[in-house]
């Protein structure tokens, strides 16, 4: 008995199904060139775009690392406290240029002393950022507000009564009691 598989020509069959499904089209020599030529300038415009990016990273991260050491080379002295003035309040800015002086081991000014111990240490960082975030205006030469005669804001006021009629007039102050003028009217 002979088996279906041992007739079966395998050769013949994949012929034949090579030449049914090979299509062999002529594509003319300028068309080939052509998609060529296409094809290389594409793959050189990928080439120079990806050169570029990295030239410019490196370009960039150049200018970056120059910056950085421009400003860690140039860090201005802290001004000293009383050269600021008498109605400049301490900012935590000077809090944290005082503590990178300090942590830098930089000659810092005496009047940076802030608890008069004759050392400028922690401490008087400590003392300058708890004068900044104070609610209280603790500026270095504090002044005392004007009274209203000062300001020339002395005029009599009328005080309202529950009649609706204008009681007397009085004077508005801030002074002293010890000082109870009236204005004439």
């Amino acid at each position: 008995m002979t088996d279906q598989n041992d007739e079966f020509d395998f050769p013949k069959l994949g012929d034949a199904l090579s030449a049914a499904y090979t299509h062999h089209a002529a594509i003319p020599t300028s068309v080939d060139d052509a998609m060529r030529a296409a094809a290389t300038e594409r793959f050189a415009q990928r080439r120079r775009m990806r050169l570029m990016a990295r030239w410019g990273a490196g370009l960039a991260a150049g200018i970056a690392a120059a910056i950085v050491i421009m400003v860690s080379l140039h860090r201005p002295a802290p001004v000293a406290p009383l050269a600021r003035g008498f109605d400049q309040q301490l900012t935590m800015i000077d809090a944290l240029t005082l503590a990178k002086h300090l942590a830098a081991k930089e000659s810092i000014d005496k009047s940076w002393d802030m608890n008069g111990d004759g050392v400028i240490d922690q401490k008087d960082v400590d003392a300058v950022a708890t004068i900044s975030v104070s609610l209280k205006p603790r500026v270095l030469g504090q002044h005392s507000l004007p009274t209203l005669q000062q300001l020339g804001i002395a005029h009599p006021v009328g005080l309202a009564s529950a009649s609706g009629m204008p009681a007397k007039p009085n004077t508005v102050s801030l002074a002293k009691s010890a000082d109870k003028t009236e204005v004439p009217q």
